[in-house]
Formats: structure tokens, C-alpha cells, sequence
């Protein structure tokens, strides 16, 4: 924003401000490729703490699972022993 406000100030005064509109370009142009950074760093970082929380989820239904058919064994096992099959 300085180097705009400088070249409007230069073509007021009639002067040259091409180097100065050439900076504010430039200057922008940074700015936005910042900003496209950061934006993909929260991206990437929301994505991942998804693709975490997901891989949770999957873990923990799997230990579910995994709970349920030991339980079912162990009921079976009772009903072997017991002689009630």
C-alpha cells in the first residue's frame, strides 16, 4: 500500500512513478503468495487433524470389534465347558 500511495502521490506531482507502481505490483504480488501460504498450511493442517480424528474413530470401532468377538468366544467356550452346547 506505501508504494501505491507513493505513485499516486508522484503522478500528482507529474513525476515518474513507474518504479514506484512497479514495487506496489510486486509488493502485492508477495503478499498474496503469503497469504496463499498460510492458507495452505491451515489446509493441510485441518486435513490432517481430520485424517487423525478418522484413523481414531477407525481404531476405536475396531477395538469394539475386536471386544464384541471375545466376548461371543468366551460365551462359546462357557457353553463348551458347561457341557449346553
Amino acid at each position: 500500500m506505501f508504494y501505491w500511495n507513493l505513485a499516486l502521490y508522484k503522478d500528482k506531482l507529474g513525476q515518474d512513478s513507474f518504479e514506484f507502481q512497479q514495487k506496489s505490483h510486486q509488493s502485492r504480488l508477495l503478499d498474496l503468495k503469503q497469504y496463499g501460504k498460510t492458507r495452505e498450511k491451515i489446509r493441510l493442517k485441518a486435513l490432517g487433524e481430520l485424517f487423525e480424528k478418522k484413523v481414531i474413530e477407525e481404531k476405536i470401532e475396531e477395538e469394539k470389534e475386536k471386544q464384541k468377538r471375545l466376548e461371543e468366544e468366551r460365551k462359546q467356550k462357557l457353553l463348551i465347558d458347561s457341557g449346553l452346547e
